[in-house]
């Protein structure tokens, strides 16, 4: 170790030279990643002197390997030449030297632990699931990760070097073969449907100005649920429809019903009425009394008088009962039943929709509650079904309904808290 560094032989001081370079450019490397990493202005004057450190001991290391070294060390008032130093002062120098790397590299990963480096950035971008894009308004990519890459080539059968003309083979619907764009189901964007019954919404959006942004999700799920409910959105809007229809006629159904009823008892009680009657014009033995005979006839020439007029209250009622009962409901009605034809009328309107929209909420009971105010009738119609957890929107059957109170000269007030409340305010009809 204390062997002059001249007696070591060129090869072996060659190669410890060598090493001490190497040594001193990852350490100068080190330290300048790290003045530009850091945005201490502290911490970057410090590394600043340390690399004017380094590179002076670089230059005193090299000018022992010079010749006429001792000549250069003389101006320095260095008496002794480097050449004849102890290689023990070399060993020192390169190992002060991989300390000061050694510190620069164990700074480098601390930050990079604390910091988000670009690098770091794009990897893990590279390696989301959904596609990523970003492009210039020309067409020209500037970042495209690894799943965006994949999905172009797998939808157009060609790699993705221009964004523009890859947006447009997708509107077009020019695609590989396997692949085809679905009805537009969902929000925006375009649908495809790629190899292996997978589906993908591609959508397209300015990112800043002259910059967009394409990304590429996978909603397979989620395509197939929104089929679905479209699906149970059909059946429940012909349901609906057939809820609607059958409301609309079942007054005139059913009070076609009582009066075949009526004519029938009356034929049956006419008919009996007409062999009483012959049997005591005859004169035979088992013939009926003169008055239970006059009061026979008295009271079937009521029922002929009245057998098409029956209360329209109650048969109101009876409507609301049937159709309570076909959709699964159970009425419960307090108070009476308006008289005038424009309270009937409304109130079956409103009944219906109400209706509707209970089974649909899943209830099983149906309120109607109807009171007179001040010449003013005012009837509410509320359910035990579960409320909308979103505010409730008047559309279709509601607006629809609302149109016909306001013509009527009516108004409608609809409210929501614990359950949908719907109430009818009929002026002149107290």
């Amino acid at each position: 170790m204390t062997m002059p560094i001249k007696d070591l032989g060129p090869m072996t001081a060659g190669c410890v030279m060598l090493g001490l370079t190497l040594i001193t450019i990852l350490a100068l490397y080190l330290l300048v990643v790290l003045i530009y990493r850091h945005r201490d202005p502290r911490k970057s004057v410090l590394f600043l002197l340390l690399i004017l450190a380094e590179l002076m001991l670089t230059a005193f290391l090299a000018l022992w390997f010079l010749p006429g070294g001792a000549a250069y060390f003389a101006r320095f008032r260095i008496p002794v030449s480097a050449m004849e130093r102890p290689l023990w002062q070399l060993l020192v120098l390169m190992g002060l030297l991989l300390l000061v790397s050694l510190a620069a590299l164990r700074q480098l990963l601390l930050w990079q632990r604390s910091h988000v480096t670009h690098g770091a950035l794009k990897a893990a971008i590279d390696h989301l699931p959904e596609g990523v894009l970003y492009a210039a308004d020309n067409g020209m990519p500037l970042m495209v990760n690894l799943s965006m890459h994949a999905l172009a080539e797998l939808a157009t059968g060609r790699s993705l070097s221009d964004a523009n003309i890859f947006w447009q083979q997708l509107c077009a619907g020019d695609l590989a073969e396997g692949c085809k764009r679905l009805p537009q189901t969902l929000d925006s964007g375009i649908v495809l449907e790629l190899p292996g019954q997978r589906i993908w919404r591609f959508e397209k959006k300015d990112y800043r100005p002259g910059i967009y942004e394409m990304t590429a999700v996978a909603i397979t799920k989620q395509y197939e649920a929104t089929r679905q409910l479209e699906q149970e959105l059909a059946q429940l809007k012909l349901q609906n429809a057939r809820v609607k229809a059958y409301s609309e006629n079942v007054d005139a159904i059913v009070r076609k019903e009582e009066l075949l009823t009526a004519r029938i008892r009356i034929h049956d009680d006419l008919g009996r009425l007409l062999v009483s009657s012959r049997s005591y014009l005859l004169g035979n033995e088992l013939q009926i009394p003169k008055e239970t005979l006059l009061q026979e006839w008295r009271r079937t020439l009521d029922l002929l008088e009245n057998s098409g007029a029956k209360p329209q209250e109650e048969a109101l009622l009876e409507m609301l009962e049937k159709t309570t009962r076909l959709m699964g409901l159970e009425l419960v009605l307090r108070g009476d039943l308006p008289a005038g034809q424009k309270g009937q009328h409304l109130l079956t309107a409103a009944a219906r929709e109400c209706m509707t929209n209970a089974a649909h909420a899943g209830a099983d009971r149906f309120y109607i509650s109807i009171r007179r105010k001040a010449g003013t009738l005012y009837i509410d119609f509320t359910d035990n079904g579960t409320a909308p957890e979103e505010p409730l929107q008047e559309g279709g059957g509601l607006s629809s309904l609302r149109s016909v109170v306001r013509e009527a000269g009516a108004d409608m007030l609809v409210t929501q808290a614990a359950h949908v409340h719907l109430r009818l305010v009929i002026p002149g009809e107290g």
